[in-house]
This record gives C-alpha cells, structure tokens and sequence, in this order.
C-alpha cells in the first residue's frame, strides 16, 4: 500500500482528531514492517478463514485446508503467494501481474471437475487464492492402492475429457496434462482437473514463465515444442498431453516413452500391454490418434474424443 493510499484509508476513517502527514508516515512505516512471510507460523487463521491443515505446495508458495467462519463453516483450498519483502510498488504489481495468470483464468471457470477460484484476498505480505475444496488424492494414489478396470479406466476418461471440453469452450489451455494433476476422491466419477500454473488464456497478455514451464515432466511435452514449432495450436497441445495421460490410464501407470524426445526420435512408436478384452482395440486406437506426432492427425476437437468414449462405455 502506498504513502498516499494508506493516507486516505485512514481520513476516511471515523477516527480521532487528523493526524499530521509525519503521524501518517510512522503508521504506514509500522504497517509495512507488519510482514509475516507465508512460510512462518501463524496464530491458525488467514484472513478470515480458520487454517485446519497445512497442505504441499510448490515453491515459495504455502496451501491451507482451512474452513470458513461462522454461519458459512465450508472447507476452502486456499494458496497463499507471498509478496517479496521491501519490493518497489511497480516491481510488485508486475511480479503479482505474473503470479496471478492461472488465478485470472479459473475465476473465468465453474465446472465441478476443475479446481476453480471463489475469490482471493491480501495480507500484509501475501495474496491468497481462495477455491472450492475437493477431498481427493492425486490419480497415481488411486492406481497404486486398485486396480482399474475397463470400466473405471474408459470412465475416468471420460471425466477427464468433459472437463477439457469445458475448459477449451472458453478457450483455456491447461498445458500440463499430467497424472498428478488429476484428482480422485475414491473413484473414477469422482474427480477434478488442477494444476493450472501453464495455463495459456488469450484473454491475458502475459504467459507462463519459462521457469514455470520447465518444472513439467519431459513425458507430456507435445513433439512441436519440442522442435520449437513458429505456432502452436493449443487444443492440439492439451490433445497430445491427454493422449499421454489416457496411455497412462490404459497401461495401468505406464508411460508410452521416457521423453517426448525419444518418441519423436524413435519414429513415434507405442507398445500396448497384450489383452483379450475386445474394448481395448478402440481404445489404443484412439490414445494412437491423440499422440501422432504430427499434430494435424490428432483429433480436433475433445469433444470428438468424448463421443468415441461415450460409444465405448
């Protein structure tokens, strides 16, 4: 908050007797030495929200399970990105400017299989993103502990693809399609699609940054950026990333290739685990069609790819 902000909050105040611009300044000053950097430990609220648990997050960044106060008392994801200390007012607002894409693009979506954001708000030395809390696993915690059937397998799919159809309806492009970015809470019905920190929305003039994009798994890299295409198209970017996720599926946690780069490099070849069930023929063929190597034979659409599964099950 700025000098001449933080003047006018506290005129607008019904409070005492003006203080002097010298007053003002020392209350400010106070103000901005009140920083509690995300990482340290805090009297178990957040904002206005009680913090039940502390949950893994990337970086510098901290996420809470946490519940909302009375009469609401709802369960909350919430992600707390914390503001560098004694940054510059512009250097902030450009660095908050990029760390708020992915936010900027789920406050646009409300579907019940993506991780969507209700809100955000500001400590003193954080933004905090505010979303509707899903008690799930990410998919490799459900695979491990069962195994899948056809059924489940050509289900989870399916929910994978309506909520990318979803997603490219208002053209956003998640752009790390992954595994663990899938969430189940149970079973295969049940699930939700996260991990949005790629996300590529033309609605934004900013993109990823380049540190965001190399922290994703060399496994789900489409072969066009790879070979550093001059365009991308981003339906058939996220088409290539489900394919490798569906494989994944179909496979039972195996992946088709160790990187895009040796697929690409070995003629773009897929082994399938041998089976007598006639429902996995349609199946490879379709995973087949969503990771050819060259993107104009992939499908074109997800909605195409949900229809070839709602034939299936």
């Amino acid at each position: 908050m700025r000098l001449s902000d933080y003047a006018k909050l506290l005129q607008n105040q019904s409070a005492p007797a003006a203080v002097t611009r010298g007053g003002i300044r020392d209350r400010w000053t106070e103000h901005r030495t009140k920083y509690q950097a995300p990482t340290e430990r805090r009297d178990g609220r957040l904002g206005r929200f009680i913090i039940k648990r502390r949950l893994e997050a990337a970086g510098d960044r901290v996420a809470y399970l946490a519940v909302d106060e009375p009469p609401c008392k709802v369960d909350v994801h919430l992600l707390e990105i914390p503001f560098p200390k004694e940054m510059p007012t512009g250097d902030l607002e450009a660095y908050l400017s990029k760390a708020t894409r992915p936010m900027a693009a789920l406050r646009r979506l409300r579907h019940p299989l993506i991780q969507c954001v209700t809100g955000h708000f500001c400590t003193g030395s954080s933004l905090v993103q505010i979303s509707d809390w899903f008690d799930g696993q990410a998919l490799p915690h459900l695979t491990r502990s069962q195994t899948l059937s056809i059924e489940d397998k050509i289900l989870l799919m399916t929910r994978v693809s309506e909520a990318l159809v979803y997603c490219h309806r208002r053209s956003v492009f998640h752009r790390n399609i992954h595994p663990s970015n899938v969430l189940t809470a149970g079973d295969c019905s049940n699930i939700q699609l996260t991990g949005f920190e790629c996300v590529r929305d033309p609605l934004q003039g900013e993109t990823a940054t380049l540190e965001e994009l190399q922290k994703r798994d060399v496994r789900v890299l489409p072969p066009e950026e790879i070979q550093n295409s001059t365009s991308l198209d981003y339906r058939l970017y996220d088409m290539f990333q489900a394919g490798v996720l569906f494989y994944w599926i179909l496979e039972d946690g195996r992946w088709p290739f160790v990187s895009t780069f040796d697929y690409i490099t070995g003629a773009g070849l897929l082994e399938f685990q041998s089976s007598t069930d006639h429902r996995y023929e349609p199946l490879r063929r379709l995973v087949t069609a969503m990771l050819a190597t060259d993107s104009r034979r992939r499908p074109d659409l997800f909605t195409q790819v949900h229809g070839e599964l709602a034939k299936m099950s």
